[in-house]
Parts: C-alpha cells; sequence; structure tokens
C-alpha cells in the first residue's frame, strides 16, 4: 500500500498563521499570572529565562513552561517535607 503522506501535497504555512513562540514582558507577566514590575527585575538576574531581541526583552513560551513546572515541582517537594515532619512529631 503506497504511504499516502508522501502523496500529499505540500502546503506552505504563512508565518502569520504560525503560533508565536516568545512573547513580551506583559504577555509574559500575563501567563504567569504575576505583574510586569515583579517579572522584569528576576528576569534581568537570570532568574526567569528571557533574552533581549532588538533591544526588547522576549520570554519563550516553552522555557516558561518548563520554569513554572520546576517551580510546582519544588513547592510539591517541600510541602512533602513539611508534612513529613508534622506527622513525624518534630515540629
Amino acid at each position: 500500500m503506497p504511504n499516502k503522506l508522501l502523496q500529499e501535497p505540500i502546503r506552505i504555512t504563512r508565518p502569520q498563521d504560525l503560533p508565536p513562540i516568545t512573547v513580551g514582558l506583559n504577555d509574559a507577566a500575563r501567563l504567569l499570572g504575576v505583574s510586569p514590575a515583579w517579572l522584569h527585575p528576576r528576569a534581568k538576574a537570570g532568574e526567569i529565562p528571557s533574552a533581549i531581541v532588538g533591544g526588547r526583552r522576549l520570554f519563550r513560551i516553552a522555557s516558561l513552561e518548563a520554569w513554572l513546572a520546576e517551580r510546582e515541582s519544588a513547592t510539591a517537594a517541600n510541602a512533602a517535607g513539611a508534612d513529613a515532619a508534622v506527622v513525624g512529631g518534630s515540629r
């Protein structure tokens, strides 16, 4: 049976139809649910991944998602440790 994928015509997607891979400061803050004033100094200090491109600070959406996932894991680990301390009676 012939491979149908190889017979399909290649469709060129226009750049304006592609989803963005980066967002600016205001949109990054909105995605994270924080203010730009909170986000900017942390990004500038390298605590949150960003890059300066054309004089503008940009945030890769995938990097923000990964950063948030790391924070969630750390928060869960800290909570589990606190719960263990309460159960063990060391509080």
